[in-house]
Order: structure tokens, then C-alpha cells, then sequence
């Protein structure tokens, strides 16, 4: 039975308490050229589920009877640049005095999430955070700090729900915020009041007052806005930053999962009292995972056969239209997107060990092409959760340096020698000019058996078998490391005369497929989601 879990795309638009003018200099990632640059340049955070490029305006609230206002010093005319080393900040004093019915004289700092490039055209969010860790530099202000968080969506200049900051990290959950006590149906301005239950769409501005109280120094700094999505005092972080649950199986980011989708394949005879084992097979660049199962995969007669769990993720979708998964720098995020597939996958991960009885010891990757760079990635990223990974035209990074796994994991790269796209001797991404090369297939082998632990060089075992029926013969030979701890190993089948993506005999390749992830569990027994 294939089950679909889908979710909403969710788009932002910046909305805020007061104008504001977010940096037209800078660029944060998303389709600008520019990479990301540290949090004291820029505003760039790092989150849990995506990235978000944060923008934004130094403002100030004043007395609408008297026009008092903040006087603002170090600041370049309201805007950026920021305080090197202490994020977006502000500095000044205020002459304190009485305010009217709804506000008091302060300064604000109004920061607008997923802002990128010119126009400052919207991003699409890829979750929907519930809580943000806001942290706080500085001495605060006489009248204490307020944080306002705007949902996306709304226009001109609402009134969003508020709560108290302190100078230090600040936990703040959508359900922890209010409207002022000041906010009333019968507000003077014609502000309209946002009840907090409009933020369960997301937050796309966040904002933090300074009230002035009776006067006296401003001085404080955002450092840092992190979205996560649930309070971080919730669970124990493991190894992988996920947070546990009370019985014992991982908490789904459901964020994550609520905005992309997943195909899940139930076996026909699942018993949830009998622990399953989990296959997670990744397309490649341009497909999807349906179309990657029936033109490639063919595994959902064997998950029934054998019982396992079956699941094909989708990766994002680029600019030029094509999905994709952002694995190795080589392939196939061409287009500076930000995504963070490592967090989804482990999303997906935890989703089904909330909803299913999985074999914490028998979870296993597979991919084509870019999906299996992808899990190739997930296991240098994950390894303790991962048994086996089966790559068909797969790599590692050049640099192979960059795979530093917690532990072992079993592999297998299926590579045709005469592949065109990722060439099976490495080599340039032709398609892509500019792209870092693609490591030999022997490469990676060679490297996931020294991270395997293997002694011995990778050698030819003289098995042949017949996986691609165009090819005469018995085209695919077998060679495998030599010296590796028991129950791991890491094995390259060439394709003699294979290409990217042949034909494959679908019964023979599900069967070598299942019989290497079957063969090889994981051997920690408290491993997985």
C-alpha cells in the first residue's frame, strides 16, 4: 500500500510594526551568486529545517502627539552595515517622557526573513518554524525589550503579538506570544490587531523594541535569530541534534515534513508489533521518486515480499525547473539554493519511526545519480543511523575529506566505465562547466573502505553478473575491499560498457539490492531513528 505524505508550500511576504528599508547591498544565497556570509555581515542564520537570509532596517517608534523619538547614533542613516561582530545593533538614548494610550518612545530593529537579492522578492519557507531562539547582546533598554513576530501575508502596518526579551538567548514559541494589552478593536491608528493564532503559517518579520521607559541609554544587539521547531528544553538533542521522544522513538520535524512530500510503500502483511526494516531510495537530477521506481528501482514487489518498509522522498525543485538534491558540490544544487536535504531526509526518518514499527538496526539508502550522492552525503552525515547505502552512478566529493562519518557503513557503487554524465575515471561535470569535478568511482570506493576501516585494497573477486540484458554476457564485475570488520563492506560492480542509466534487468537489480542491505545491518543495536 503506497501512502503520500504531502504538505503546503508556504511563500512569505515581509510585513512589519514600522517602515523599513531592508540592505539593498546584500545577498544571501537563494539564486544570487553570492554565497552566504557570517551572521555579523549579513543577518545570515542558520536553521535547524532551511536557511534564512534575514534583512533588515534600524527604525524607531515615537509619540504620535509630540513626535519625541530615539536618537539613533552609528548607524548610517537607519540602515546597515552591522556592527561587526555583534549582529544588527543599536545604540542611542531617549528622552523618556509621557506617552500616549498605545506606545512609548523607544527604537526598534525590524528584521524581515527569506529577503534576498534587489527586489527583495519573498522565498518560499520550507518550514514553518513554531519557535525561534532570539539571542540578545548588550545592556537592553530602561523601559526593558519587546520582540514582535509578523506573519507573512499581511500588508501595510499590524499590530503582531509581542513578548518580553532579556539581554541573552530568548526561547520564544508562537504560542507564547500575545497581543499588547494596548491592542483593542477600537485601536485609534486603524492598525489591525493580529490574534497569535495567525502565526501558525510561519513568522516572516521579527522585530525587537526598545522601550524607553523614563528615559535613560539604549544599547543592545540581535546576534542571532535560529528557528526550531520545538522548545529546546523539550527533549534530550542526540548525536544528530534530533530531539527524543517519551517512548523512545525520535520526534518528526514536522516542519519539514508538513512542506515537502514523501511516498511511503506499507508491505502487504506490515505487523506493527515486529519490527520492519526500512529501504529509502533517492532519485536523480530531473526525476522524482516515482518516476525514479518505475524506471529504475522496481523495489515495491520485493517490499512486499520481504517486508521491508519502502520510502521515495522528492527533492526541491530549482530554478530551471528540474528537482534536485543539494549533495555534493558537483551535483546537483546549480543554483545556490539552500536547502538543507540532509535535515529533510532525517526528517523523513524520524516521521516514519513515529507512524511505523522500523528496525532501528536495518535502515538503508539507496539513490541514481545525484539521489545516490545524495545518500552518499546522508551516510558521511548520519552514519550512525544508516546500515548500507546502494549508489547507482553515484560520488563522493572530490575533496574526499569532506566525508568524516561517526561510523561504519556499508556500501556498494554500481558505475557503467563507459558513463558519460558522471564519468567513471572523474572528471568535469560537462554539462555544467565550472562545477568541481567528480571523483573516480574507484575513488570512492577506496575512500568509504578507509573510513570503513578495511586494511586490504579494493580487489577484483572474479564474480560477473548479468543486470543490464542489451549487454552481452555477464556485464558487471565485482570488486570489493579486502580486510574490513566483519558484517561491512565496500564493493565497486562495474557496468563494462554501462552508461549513466541503462536498462537493468528490474527482478535481478531488486534482488542484489535487497540481498546487500539484508545482509549487511547495522551492527550498534540501539542505531537509527
Amino acid at each position: 500500500m503506497w501512502m503520500a505524505v504531502m504538505g503546503t508550500v508556504l511563500i512569505g511576504v515581509a510585513c512589519s510594526r514600522h517602515e523599513t528599508a531592508p540592505d539593498a547591498a546584500a545577498t544571501c544565497g537563494a539564486n544570487d551568486t553570492a554565497g552566504p556570509l557570517p551572521m555579523e555581515a549579513s543577518g545570515w542564520v542558520p536553521a535547524s529545517s532551511n536557511r534564512y537570509c534575514i534583512q533588515g532596517a534600524w527604525t524607531w517608534s515615537s509619540d504620535a502627539e509630540t513626535g519625541g523619538k530615539t536618537t539613533l547614533t552609528g548607524t548610517g542613516n537607519s540602515m546597515p552595515p552591522y556592527s561587526s561582530g555583534r549582529g544588527m545593533c543599536l545604540e542611542g538614548s531617549t528622552p523618556g517622557g509621557v506617552a500616549d494610550d498605545y506606545l512609548t518612545w523607544g527604537a526598534s530593529i525590524e528584521l524581515n526573513l527569506n529577503q534576498v537579492g534587489p527586489t527583495h522578492a519573498p522565498i518560499a519557507l520550507t518550514a514553518a518554524p513554531a519557535c525561534f531562539t532570539i539571542t540578545v547582546t548588550g545592556n537592553g533598554a530602561p523601559g526593558g525589550l519587546t520582540g514582535f513576530l509578523c506573519p507573512p501575508n499581511m500588508g501595510g502596518s499590524p499590530v503582531c503579538p509581542e513578548v518580553s526579551l532579556v539581554p541573552g538567548p530568548n526561547e520564544v514559541c508562537i504560542n507564547d506570544v500575545a497581543l499588547p494589552s494596548w491592542c483593542t478593536p477600537t485601536l485609534s491608528t486603524g492598525q489591525t490587531c493580529l490574534p497569535p493564532s495567525m502565526l501558525a503559517q510561519g513568522v516572516q518579520s521579527v522585530g525587537v523594541e526598545a522601550n524607553s521607559g523614563s528615559g535613560g541609554a539604549i544599547d543592545f544587539c540581535i546576534s542571532s535569530i535560529i528557528p526550531h521547531d520545538i522548545p529546546r528544553d523539550a527533549g534530550t538533542p542526540t548525536d544528530s541534534g534530533r530531539d527524543g521522544s517519551e517512548d523512545g522513538r525520535p520526534s518528526a520535524d514536522a516542519g519539514l515534513i508538513g512542506t515537502r512530500p514523501y511516498s511511503l510503500h506499507v508491505p502487504v502483511g506490515y505487523d506493527p508489533a515486529v519490527p520492519a526494516p526500512l529501504v529509502v531510495m533517492l532519485h536523480g537530477y530531473s526525476s522524482s521518486g516515482p518516476d525514479a521506481e518505475s524506471s529504475i528501482f522496481h523495489l515495491t514487489p520485493s517490499s512486499d515480499a520481504q517486508g521491508f518498509l519502502y520510502a521515495l522522498p522528492d527533492g526541491t525543485v530549482d530554478s530551471a525547473g528540474n528537482r534536485f538534491w543539494n549533495a555534493t558540490d558537483a551535483c546537483c544544487n546549480f543554483y545556490g539554493s539552500t536547502v538543507d536535504d540532509v535535515a529533510y531526509l532525517n526528517a523523513v526518518l524520524d516521521d516514519i519511526a513515529t507512524k511505523y514499527a522500523v528496525d532501528r538496526t536495518r535502515v538503508f539508502f539507496g539513490g541514481h545519480s545525484n539521489g545516490a550522492m545524495m545518500a552518499q552525503v546522508l551516510a558521511c552525515r548520519s552514519a550512525k543511523r544508516i546500515a548500507a547505502v546502494f549508489s547507482y552512478a553515484g560520488a563522493l566529493w572530490a575533496d574526499t575529506t569532506l566525508c568524516q562519518p561517526d561510523d561504519t557503513v556499508s556500501i556498494i557503487e554500481l558505475h557503467g566505465d563507459m558513463d558519460p554524465t558522471v564519468p567513471y575515471d572523474g572528471g568535469s561535470n560537462t554539462a555544467y562547466p565550472g562545477s568541481p569535478p567528480y571523483p573516480a568511482a574507484t575513488t570512492t570506493v577506496e575512500t568509504w573502505a578507509s573510513l570503513d576501516h578495511c586494511t586490504g585494497m579494493l580487489t577484483d573477486v572474479g564474480e560477473t553478473i548479468d543486470l543490464v540484458p542489451a549487454l552481452p554476457g555477464s556485464e558487471t564485475a565485482i570488486a570489493e575491499a579486502t580486510g574490513c570488520p566483519a558484517g561491512v563492506d565496500a564493493e565497486l560492480w562495474t557496468i563494462h560498457g554501462g552508461s549513466h542509466q541503462d536498462a537493468l534487468d528490474a527482478s535481478a537489480f531488486a534482488d542484489r539490492v535487497w540481498g546487500f542491505f539484508q545482509n549487511h545491518p547495522k551492527s550498534i543495536p540501539d542505531a537509527g531513528p
